[in-house]
């Protein structure tokens, strides 16, 4: 593929010499690339959702999947960024203080017919079977607020459908609508957390030692969140490490695709990651280079 959007960053191990390259996607959804489904900013943002949703799932034994719909009396003035903000705040501290203490929240902004603007706001939860009180309570505070009586609720109980709804909520929906501009929406927050500290995967991006790293990547191998060999070795380079000996690396900005003139030394690990080995080969030598239909854990 020709990608045309996003930089591309190079990241040295000392300990080990390898090169690293991440191709980072612009992650605007009315970009061409990254607005289309199964891209490379779609797999990411899957990654990040699947992350936080096993965490809630282990803990849990079950994630509640939460969905908020725009009325149609109210789309006009949803189409205000702020309006969004404010929805998600005060969804966010509404189901804290009922006792949902953590989730992670992402914004639909079209759906699959027509093309107009229906923003829905996906949230997970940890959790399973709410009790009809409890969900109807959650509704009518919804409403009481904002008029909203669309909002449906399921728990999912195995990780196969929660492998599904995470892939579905990380889809990028700007391009299914023609009713507003993206200039609208600049730097508008489309997902995120709450709960932070309950969150291990929130800060496994700068964990206080290598060997807190390390651990969570075997964890994760071992539950089997993450296939052993390149895929958590493209894990742990996206999470800024060395696929080799977990260890920091050190960053700079790519600014052409140079690749090609290195292709005997340039190995994919997929989700937007290769390696650049030298000759010499490093311990044992890299591992095969990866396919695309490889990427079972995208597909399963």
């Amino acid at each position: 593929q020709n990608y045309t959007c996003g930089i591309r960053l190079k990241g040295y191990c000392e300990e080990c010499g390898v090169e690293h390259v991440v191709r980072k996607p612009c992650g605007r959804e009315w970009c061409p690339e990254c607005g289309r489904p199964f891209s490379l900013y779609h797999r990411q943002t899957y990654l990040r959702v699947l992350g936080y949703a096993l965490e809630m799932f282990k803990d849990a034994g079950a994630v509640g999947y939460l969905i908020i719909t725009c009325p149609e009396e109210m789309r006009e003035e949803w189409k205000d960024k702020r309006v969004l903000s404010k929805v998600v705040e005060y969804v966010r501290r509404m189901l804290a203080r009922e006792g949902f203490e953590w989730g992670v929240y992402r914004w639909h902004f079209a759906g699959d017919k027509g093309r107009r603007w229906y923003p829905h706001l996906n949230i997970l939860i940890p959790g399973g079977f709410l009790e009809p009180e409890k969900l109807e309570r959650l509704k009518t505070l919804i409403y009481r607020r904002y008029g909203i009586k669309v909002v449906y609720y399921r728990y999912i109980k195995n990780v196969r459908k929660l492998r599904h709804v995470a892939r579905y909520i990380a889809r990028p929906t700007w391009l299914l609508q023609d009713e507003v501009e993206p200039e609208n929406f600049k730097n508008f927050r489309k997902m995120g957390i709450w709960g932070k500290k309950y969150f291990r995967s929130a800060s496994i991006e700068s964990p206080r030692e290598l060997e807190d790293f390390v651990a969570r990547l075997h964890e994760l191998v071992a539950k089997g969140y993450l296939r052993a060999g390149v895929e958590a070795m493209a894990f742990a380079v996206l999470h800024g490490h060395c696929a080799f000996c977990c260890r920091k690396l050190r960053w700079k900005r790519v600014k052409s695709w140079w690749m090609n003139n290195v292709h005997n030394n340039l190995y994919k690990l997929g989700w937007g990651v290769w390696l650049v080995v030298p000759k010499e080969g490093v311990g044992t030598g890299p591992p095969p280079p990866s396919e695309p239909e490889d990427e079972e854990f995208w597909y399963f």
